[in-house]
């Protein structure tokens, strides 16, 4: 029995955090709890920054918009 394992790439693996921290983030504004929401977005924004260049062009555009979405959400919730 062998007892090593195949981890994917760690872009892809970060991606995949990103989005869910986003998705949970936005999940946890509709429930009015703010303050976990930016805990996701401090999470995932850096997280998307520091992966953004391994990327291909179509998956950049699509978490930027969900990292971007995440971010005016809060500071929508957060009112003047």
């Amino acid at each position: 029995m062998s007892t090593s394992m195949e981890a994917p790439p760690v872009d892809q693996l970060t991606a995949e955090l990103v989005a869910t921290l986003c998705m949970a983030g936005l999940t946890y504004l509709a429930k009015d709890d703010v303050e976990s929401a930016v805990v996701a977005c401090d999470v995932a924004g850096p997280a998307f920054e520091r992966i953004s260049t391994t990327l291909r062009p179509e998956e950049r555009t699509s978490l930027g918009e969900l990292v971007s979405a995440l971010r005016m959400e809060i500071v929508r919730k957060r009112g003047p």
